[in-house]
């Protein structure tokens, strides 16, 4: 709750609480939201106490137990509409709404006692819209059935940013069941497999926090919860290796930082996890920490604010949202990053002090190109790993922005570091010097520069005479991924390399280190590519396998699926198809038959191709486990 100064010196609204305004001091933005403060309502205003009426299926609220963990809960009507929620005056909200097994509200909201400290946060999803609460409330059971009288002591309306947009629609005949759970779990218990996975694969979450007054202040707030939503690309919540605590960045905001702030003077957070396509709810109790700077960065790099609970206790229920998402209907928010994996899970080797400058420029067509850069030490690269460039120092960094122009939305979280496939890896002649083939993507905000600054990088080279050649020189901050060749064996090495567009730039470098390895190795590849471009795909393979001339221990069969045509007799040593249709599953389970039972599979491409790759794979009986996949965790 906030507190009203009345000294003559105070400013003439709300104060922010005391941990709130140093957490908002540790990340620099004390100045900015200080003012923000007078937004905050002691009633809820005629437009939210409609939208709470009408316009939400859902209630995100957040209790605290006997023991002072705090959980958060999910309420709805039974039928899964609006309308279980009334606001007969600006000071009173009224929940009536059952309640399921296993939602952790049945044990923390006493029949009868008032004044319990609650706090939520309604969510219109399909337009974005969310207004948070809190107050103090009486509850009144009757069975499963939980009537709610909440005393308004603050309320605020809140930005539409991480919200991802669903059409929910009502799912009243549920059967909800407890899968999982473990209320307090003891030092050494983990989180079962299934939890982890549920975790990993969300893009939403509820987060309660409480927040204890300063025992020294006066003039700090008094006790109250706070409710606030979570979201992101699924997989923005990461778990540690210990397998039971959660860590998320904290992405730009409104730079209130009250759930943060109430996590410095209480560590106890509740976290609720819906499924909406399912109906199934996750439920997490624990303890929380922020890191800010350094410190943050060192567990999620490239995070300046990262949050971590550890999981003191769950509860998973199975079917139990009385409203259901069509699936794939939801409309991912524009301004959610690319999700940020943990220090612990990359396989990236960081360099230091390396700086690449880029040599030369090859187009291949209008969005396709080739970029050579020369590092100032030599990187230790393996064939199908990727290089970390970071591209501020050509593009510049920008400073807070809360929102966005319509189109720009991505561009608040964007630090300019980029991950690239190395199409080709240094050699031994040439140590120093490995290239990137990159797709430039419209309205991007690296790649269009880059293709800009590459094309007028060849013209004045091609110029000569003393012209003025710009310079991009930009840190390379590591290189890593295990997307690579397995280990020479006694035998033929069977290799299925299934591409999609851009996504051969790995086979590229790993057909040159195999026509280059001075071993015996022998290597039967099999290269299926589904490309709008054959030629220019056959002109890069040509490149890569041209790096000697002979290659004896090479034989290679490439099968392209286009509309185009392409020619072939420039890959001298290798067979070439042109399908002149669209890659089928039939195709995979042909190659799959020809590669034998030893043979290793390899796809890289968009998400949709792997997607349909992986279950024609499947259907050829290749196991999702034993396909080698690329993946960026940088």
């Amino acid at each position: 709750m906030i507190r009203i100064e009345t000294q003559e010196s105070a400013p003439p609204y709300p104060r922010w609480p005391l941990a709130v305004r140093a957490m908002q001091e540790k990340v620099g933005v004390e100045y900015e939201a200080e003012e923000d403060a007078q937004h905050i309502s002691p009633q809820l205003s005629d437009q939210h106490r409609d939208f709470h009426a009408h316009h939400i299926s859902f209630l995100p609220l957040a209790t605290k137990d006997k023991d002072g963990r705090v959980w958060a809960s999910l309420l709805a009507g039974e039928e899964g509409l609006p309308g279980f929620i009334s606001a007969p005056s600006p000071r009173l909200l009224q929940v009536d709404a059952p309640v399921w097994p296993g939602d952790p509200v049945a044990r923390t909201l006493v029949h009868g006692e008032k004044n319990q400290l609650v706090a939520g946060v309604g969510v219109e999803l399909w337009s974005r819209r969310r207004n948070k609460l809190a107050g103090h409330a009486e509850a009144l059971w009757s069975g499963n059935k939980l009537k709610l009288n909440v005393a308004i002591d603050e309320a605020l309306g809140n930005c539409p940013k991480y919200i991802t947009i669903r059409d929910l629609l009502p799912h009243p005949r549920t059967n909800p069941s407890v899968e999982l759970t473990q209320v307090s779990m003891a030092s050494d218990d983990v989180l079962p497999s299934s939890v982890i996975s549920f975790i990993k694969n969300r893009d939403t979450l509820f987060l309660a926090t409480s927040y204890l007054p300063s025992p020294t202040s006066q003039r700090d707030s008094s006790s109250h919860l706070g409710c606030n939503h979570r979201g992101g690309r699924p997989g923005f919540v990461r778990v540690c290796n210990d397998q039971r605590t959660l860590v998320f960045p904290d992405l730009s905001g409104n730079r209130h930082m009250t759930s943060l702030g109430n996590i410095l003077s209480d560590p106890h957070v509740g976290v609720v996890f819906p499924e909406f396509e399912t109906g199934d709810v996750l439920y997490l109790t624990g303890e929380a920490t922020n890191l800010v700077g350094e410190e943050a960065s060192e567990v999620m790099p490239r995070a300046n604010v990262i949050t971590l609970i550890k999981v003191t206790g769950y509860t998973l229920v199975k079917d139990a949202l009385p409203f259901r998402q069509p699936p794939g209907s939801n409309e991912p928010s524009p301004y959610s990053p690319p999700v940020r994996f943990l220090a612990e899970e990359q396989d990236i080797i960081s360099v230091n002090d390396v700086k690449a400058t880029l040599k030369h420029f090859e187009p291949h067509a209008d969005d396709l190109a080739t970029f050579v850069f020369e590092a100032s030490a030599p990187p230790k690269v393996i064939a199908g790993q990727y290089a970390v460039v970071d591209l501020t120092p050509m593009i510049g960094s920008r400073g807070y922005q809360h929102m966005a122009r319509r189109g720009d939305e991505a561009t608040l979280n964007d630090d300019g570091i980029r991950t690239w496939t190395i199409a080709s890896p240094p050699s031994p002649a040439s140590p120093n010097t490995f290239a990137l083939t990159i797709r430039k993507i419209p309205g991007g905000r690296i790649s269009p520069r880059l293709f800009s600054l590459g094309v007028y990088f060849k013209t004045k080279t091609e110029e000569g005479n003393g012209a003025f050649v710009p310079k991009l020189e930009v840190p390379l901050l590591g290189v890593g991924g295990s997307f690579t060749l397995p280990k020479p064996t006694t035998t033929t090495q069977g290799l299925l390399f299934i591409a999609g567009g851009i996504g051969i730039t790995p086979f590229l470098a790993q057909l040159q280190a195999i026509v280059t390895s001075p071993g015996s190795q022998d290597w039967n590849v099999q290269l299926l590519v589904s490309t709008r471009e054959p030629q220019v795909m056959l002109d890069l393979v040509d490149r890569a396998i041209s790096h000697t001339a002979t290659r004896p221990h090479l034989r290679l069969s490439i099968h392209l699926f286009s509309p185009t045509d392409a020619t072939f007799e420039i890959l001298a040593g290798a067979s070439v198809e042109l399908h002149k249709r669209r890659f089928a599953a039939e195709d995979i389970k042909q190659a799959v038959d020809t590669m034998g039972t030893e043979g290793k599979v390899y796809l890289c491409g968009p998400p949709a191709f792997e997607t349909s790759a992986q279950a024609a794979l499947r259907a050829a009986g290749i196991a999702e486990k034993d396909v080698e996949t690329e993946k960026f965790t940088y």
